[in-house]
C-alpha cells in the first residue's frame, strides 16, 4: 500500500464528495492527529455539504485551534445555499455544534435562529448531538423538549414531509433515546411499527438505551420476527449480544448494508466471533463491507489487528477501503 498519510490526503480531495467525508471521519474516528492541519484546511475550503464530517472530527479530537475557523463557517460555510432544503443550514449547524463541543457558544446565536423557525436541522438532524452535550446552553435545552421534538412537523406544516421520511424519523428515534422524558419510550414504542426497517432499528437501540431490561428485549426480539428482515434481525441480535445470529447475518445477508452492519454490531458486543467474520468480510466482493470490517477489527483489536490486513494492504484498490487500512496504521484505536 502507498503512503498512508497520502492516501488519507487523497481521500479528503477526492472528486466524490463521500469519500471525503468518510476520510475525514476516519481521520476523526481513529485520532489521526498528524492530519489536523489538512482537515482545518478541508473544513474551510470545501464546496461540498460532505465536509460537515471534519467539523464532527475536529470536535470528536478536542482541536480547539479549530474555533476561529469554525466560528467562521456558522456565518459563511463555503458551500452552495440551497434554501429550498437543509444543506446550506445544515453546515451551519454542524459547525455550531461543533464549537459547542469543543466549548464554545459562539455558534448558539444560529441554532436558536433555527429552533425558533422550525427548522428540521434543530429539531432533527442535531438533536442528538445537542442533547449529547453534557450542559446545553439553557437556550436551547428549553425548545429540545418531547413535545417539541415529536409535534415539529405541525410547527411547521408547510413542509411537514420535511420531518416524516425516514431519515429524519432515525434522527428522531435517536433523539428519544436521549431526551430526559420516560414518556419518550411510548413514542419510540410506536416507531416500532414504522414501514422503514432503518426506522425500526434505530427504535430498537433507543427503546433498550432507555429500558435495558429483559422484557425489553424480548418485545424487540418478537417485533424483529414479525418483520422478518435481515436488518430487524441484526439489530434484535445486537441488543440481546446473540454472536451466532450476527455472524449468519454477515456471511449470509444478501443486501451488503445488512452484512457490514452485522460485522459492525459484532465490535459494538465485543464479541469474540469478529475475529473469524472479520476475516471473511475482508474478503467480501463488496467495498462497504471490507471497509466495515477493517474498521471493526482495527476497534476491537488496536493495533494487532493488522496481522489481518495483509492481503488487502497488497491488493485493495477501492479508494474509501485504502482510506480506514491508512487510518488503521497511523491513528489510535477507534471507539465509535
Amino acid at each position: 500500500m502507498k503512503n498512508a498519510s497520502d492516501i488519507l490526503k487523497n481521500g479528503l480531495t477526492h472528486i466524490d464528495p463521500l469519500v471525503n467525508a468518510e476520510a475525514a471521519r476516519l481521520i476523526g474516528d481513529f485520532n489521526v492527529r498528524a492530519l489536523i492541519p489538512e482537515l482545518i484546511e478541508h473544513a474551510r475550503f470545501h464546496r461540498f455539504y460532505s465536509k460537515v464530517t471534519a467539523f464532527y472530527s475536529l470536535a470528536r479530537m478536542s482541536v480547539t485551534e479549530a474555533i476561529p475557523h469554525l466560528k467562521n463557517l456558522v456565518d459563511d460555510p463555503h458551500v452552495s445555499n440551497d434554501w429550498y432544503w437543509t444543506g446550506y443550514k445544515g453546515v451551519r449547524a454542524a459547525a455550531a455544534v461543533s464549537l459547542l463541543q469543543l466549548g464554545s457558544d459562539a455558534g448558539v446565536p444560529y441554532l436558536l435562529e433555527s429552533a425558533k423557525a422550525g427548522q428540521s436541522v434543530f429539531f432533527r438532524w442535531f438533536a442528538p448531538a445537542l442533547l449529547r452535550l453534557q450542559k446545553p446552553p439553557p437556550e436551547l435545552a428549553g425548545f429540545l423538549t418531547l413535545e417539541n421534538l415529536c409535534s415539529a412537523e405541525k410547527q411547521k406544516k408547510s413542509s411537514a414531509t420535511e420531518y416524516s421520511e425516514p431519515g429524519m424519523l432515525c434522527m428522531l428515534c435517536e433523539a428519544l433515546g436521549l431526551i430526559d422524558d420516560p414518556a419518550a419510550a411510548a413514542r419510540l414504542e410506536f416507531y416500532l411499527g414504522h414501514y422503514s426497517r432503518f426506522v425500526r432499528g434505530q427504535a430498537y437501540r433507543s427503546l433498550y438505551l432507555r429500558q435495558p431490561d429483559k422484557v425489553t428485549a424480548q418485545k424487540i426480539g418478537e417485533t424483529a420476527k414479525k418483520y422478518r428482515t435481515d436488518f430487524d434481525r441484526l439489530v434484535a441480535a445486537e441488543v440481546e449480544k446473540d454472536s451466532a445470529t450476527l455472524s449468519d447475518i454477515a456471511r449470509r445477508a444478501p443486501a451488503a448494508f445488512d452484512r457490514g452492519s452485522a460485522v459492525d454490531a459484532l465490535a459494538a458486543i465485543s464479541s469474540p466471533s469478529l475475529t473469524e467474520a472479520g476475516k471473511l468480510a475482508l474478503e467480501d466482493a463488496d467495498l462497504y463491507v471490507r471497509q466495515c470490517a477493517v474498521e471493526a477489527l482495527a476497534r476491537q483489536y488496536g493495533a494487532a489487528a493488522q496481522k489481518y490486513f495483509a492481503s488487502l494492504n497488497d491488493n485493495e484498490k477501492e479508494i474509501r477501503v485504502l482510506c480506514a487500512l491508512a487510518a488503521t496504521q497511523l491513528g489510535e484505536k477507534g471507539t465509535v
